[in-house]
């Protein structure tokens, strides 16, 4: 029998599930990143995503645009040769109002740089879908503000916006390549994550109230269980203990409590689930 779950159930599932177990999973993985190293920016682009179903009216595209910066870093160590890790930012609304050369973070604290050329000018490059770039160019631009521009497309009119050579020659000549600074487990450097994310996420608490409603919500969801749903459920928990009550499981405490009291579960359930308790 499928899981089935109302809307309103599951956006109480995702949002305790972010706020509570979730904060204490990543808090038990990022305390093995003890060690910090500085990495270098060696690639690096933007994502340009676009549903043209979303695009109301074409000559304002930029609307319904979004943008996710990215890079790849390069770092050293004790191992055999340098290792290579790609991060992508937070996915934000196109921006129109900076040169592509005044993009200079991924995120929060989180550093982002353009390559450099032989001449030392950043070279900027934003990536697009094939149905994002086939639109693009089917499509005319908006040429209120510059009617002589060169470009027959909106394609054309967005390389003529942000090719700006001399922004991108004072970046690449004027602003040191910044470094982006990491924080590895030294028995696993391959999922080193950016330092500032570590920290900011791991000062984070679990909030109660995520919690209490996450309980409540897998609670009314176990209720429709059949008891070889709840068996399935109740042996992956038990199996699955690596992040302890205290992690995701924690959530899961009250509702192995009411299952191992059901006096209308089968037995093999309830010593589950007292086994999943102690």
């Amino acid at each position: 029998m499928p899981w089935q779950c109302s809307p309103l159930r599951a956006y109480s599932l995702v949002i305790g599930w972010q706020f509570g177990p979730l904060v204490m999973v990543r808090a038990h993985r990022y305390h093995l990143l003890t060690q910090q190293v500085d990495a270098r920016i060696v690639d690096s682009w933007i994502a340009l995503e676009l549903d043209p179903s979303d695009v109301r009216y074409p000559e304002h595209w930029r609307v319904s645009a979004r943008e996710q910066r990215c890079v790849v870093a390069e770092f050293d160590g004790e191992w055999s040769g340098p290792l290579r890790r790609a991060y992508c930012g937070t996915r934000l609304p196109f921006d129109r109002t900076r040169t592509l050369a005044e993009r200079r973070d991924l995120s929060p604290g989180v550093a982002f740089a353009w390559p450099r050329d032989d001449r030392g000018f950043v070279v900027p490059e934003i990536c697009t879908a094939r149905a994002t770039t086939a639109w693009l160019k089917a499509h005319v631009p908006n040429r209120f503000m510059n009617p002589k521009w060169p470009a027959d497309s909106s394609l054309d009119w967005m390389r003529v916006e942000f090719d700006r050579p001399l922004e991108q020659a004072v970046e690449g000549w004027t602003a040191p390549p910044p470094v982006l600074r990491l924080a590895y487990d030294p028995g696993h450097p391959d999922g080193a994550l950016p330092a500032s994310v570590v920290e900011r996420r791991s000062a984070q608490m679990p909030n109660p109230a995520a919690l209490a409603a996450l309980s409540a919500s897998i609670g009314e969801q176990v209720r429709a269980f059949d008891d070889d749903q709840r068996l399935a459920l109740l042996t992956a928990l038990d199996r699955d203990k690596r992040v302890g009550l205290d992690g995701a499981g924690a959530a899961f405490v009250p509702v192995a409590k009411l299952l191992a009291e059901d006096a209308g579960a089968g037995g093999p359930v309830r010593r589950a689930a007292a086994k999943f308790l102690q």
